[in-house]
């Protein structure tokens, strides 16, 4: 490929991954879900009115059980220079929230990797004030992730001819010509209205193409 070539390309869109699309989608979905469900469990622990972003995503980057210590240090100064661990595992603290907590908090984990697996995107930027919620810009990342585009010039010309192709085959699928229930299967009829040239050097149309049988009861 020439300089020149290369400052003319514009990558063009093939395609949208749309299965892997609707997977990641419906994982951060969840992920939102719990995530929001694990922030009013966490604001109910420490009976305060809200919980500062940074700190909830310092919160969920720790182990479970680190996590629960911390929530117990921030509800107040009364177990400082206590063994907080050792008081929980003789259950000496208590928090009818802490339950919860826990088991939100090692189930977070598992859906929030599944979700960053699919796509990564910062959890914190859905935060609004309801808890989280995927918004526009989520949405529109999403789809700019699962968006397939070529890469060079004899990209951009190889779709430009594969779409001629395609545009060609829906034309005959509106024709009744050829089917899409039995997949590429169904290109037969097409098949069998080309041969090898002469020199067989490419593909042409066969002469009596039209006195094919389903060629000639659509065409004539």
């Amino acid at each position: 490929m020439t300089k020149q070539q290369n400052l003319k390309f514009n990558p063009d869109i093939i395609g949208f991954e749309l299965k892997e699309q609707t997977q990641a989608l419906n994982a951060w979905r969840d992920l939102v879900e719990i995530s929001t469900e694990l922030l009013t469990q966490v604001i109910n622990f420490l009976d305060k009115e809200d919980y500062p972003i940074k700190d909830f995503m310092e919160l969920i980057s720790l182990e479970t059980e680190d996590a629960i210590i911390r929530l117990f240090r921030l509800t107040g100064n009364k177990y400082e220079g206590m063994d907080i661990k050792k008081l929980i595992e003789l259950g000496l603290l208590n928090n009818i929230h802490a339950k919860d907590v826990k088991k939100n908090l090692s189930l977070f984990k598992n859906v929030y990797a599944k979700a960053i697996a699919m796509f990564n995107y910062d959890l914190s930027n859905l935060r609004n004030e309801y808890g989280f919620d995927l918004d526009e810009s989520f949405q529109k990342a999403l789809q700019e992730h699962f968006t397939v585009y070529t890469s060079s010039v004899e990209q951009n010309e190889a779709l430009k001819k594969i779409k001629q192709i395609t545009d060609g085959l829906n034309y005959f699928v509106k024709k009744g010509l050829v089917s899409t229930v039995a997949g590429t299967h169904g290109l037969n009829p097409i098949l069998n209205g080309i041969e090898l040239m002469p020199d067989r050097k490419g593909f042409e149309p066969k002469p009596k193409l039209f006195k094919l049988s389903k060629w000639k009861a659509i065409f004539c």
